[in-house]
């Protein structure tokens, strides 16, 4: 029979072959020592460099970096931060809170109604649910961006604005602006009694010009023109601002041509044109009053004023051509 050759490690001894082995399993530990040494990192960068941008901003979110946003009146960059972390949060008091906070002052400093309003929206849903939340250290502050929010929602929306201001006063909040926007959301709903109550509340800490021109509105409406007179005088008499001063005159001129204190009224008018020659309002009301007076062709003359000024003007233009 014929013989086979053997292989060479067939004749190496059993010490020599376990050498061997020993070597083989060294070698190949050692190598993939090196290999995951090596790779590790790669895998750490890549996962890094993979992370999505939500990732990311959750990483970096604290409620202190809130808090320094805040500070710094940095609006849109708190939105950035809450709205990721409400994702995956979607009940934590404090982020609903501040997300709810700086969404209704982002609002505000749109341009525009139509791209303040969505952030509007997301305040008053953020505020609201950080309400069910429980305890909120900031429920006062809380209670007040609300109500403010509901306000700028609009005029069906002004009970909820009355709630929510009145709850923040009730519960401490300081006076600030909260009685203002009070007395305008009663007034909102013709509840001139109430606005006016809330108003003088108001004057105790702020004797603005703005402020006396809209307690005056109120007592328009309720037809107490001596009051009326009394806070458009004051302030008048107290702003350097020419649009509130304008606005008072007009609404000053309205009241004397009601009670047909004719000449009184042409002295706000004129007034007015004294300081504003382009207001075609002016010479309409003037041509409205000599008219009244009996004064025809005057009249006439202060409409043909009006439509040089503003070649638009309704009334002037259907009196002319009456």
């Amino acid at each position: 029979m014929r013989e086979f050759p053997r292989k060479q490690r067939d004749f190496l001894s059993h010490k020599q072959r376990r050498r061997r082995r020993f070597v083989f399993i060294g070698t190949a530990l050692v190598l993939t020592l090196v290999f995951f040494l090596g790779i590790l990192p790669a895998i750490r960068d890549g996962s890094v460099r993979h992370a999505s941008p939500d990732d990311l901003i959750l990483k970096d979110y604290s409620p202190s970096k809130i808090l320094s946003l805040w500070k710094a009146n940095d609006y849109p960059g708190i939105l950035r931060f809450t709205s990721v972390y409400l994702k995956k949060h979607p009940l934590d008091s404090f982020a609903l809170t501040f997300d709810g906070f700086a969404a209704f002052y982002n609002g505000l400093n749109q341009p525009k109604d139509e791209d303040m309003l969505p952030f509007i929206d997301e305040a008053v849903v953020s505020l609201r649910k950080a309400l069910l939340t429980g305890h909120n250290p900031l429920i006062r502050d809380l209670y007040y961006v609300l109500g403010k929010a509901y306000y700028h929602k609009g005029h069906f929306y002004m009970d909820s604005a009355i709630l929510y201001l009145d709850a923040a006063l009730r519960s401490g909040y300081g006076p600030g602006d909260a009685y203002e926007y009070l007395g305008l959301a009663y007034s909102q709903l013709t509840r001139y009694d109430k606005s006016v109550e809330v108003f003088l509340k108001a004057m105790k800490t702020n004797h603005s010009d703005a402020l006396y021109m809209t307690v005056a509105q109120s007592y328009i409406h309720m037809n107490d023109f001596p009051d009326a007179e009394n806070y458009l005088t004051q302030a008048i008499n107290s702003t350097r601002d020419v649009t509130v001063e304008e606005k008072s005159r007009f609404l000053l001129g309205d009241i004397y041509v009601k009670q047909k204190a004719y000449q009184k009224a042409i002295d706000q008018y004129t007034s007015i044109l004294t300081k504003n020659t382009d207001s075609a309002d002016a010479y309409y009301n003037l041509g409205l009053l000599y008219q009244e007076m009996g004064d025809t062709v005057r009249a006439r003359a202060e409409w043909r004023k009006a439509i040089r000024l503003e070649p638009t003007h309704a009334g002037a233009r259907l009196h002319l051509k009456s």
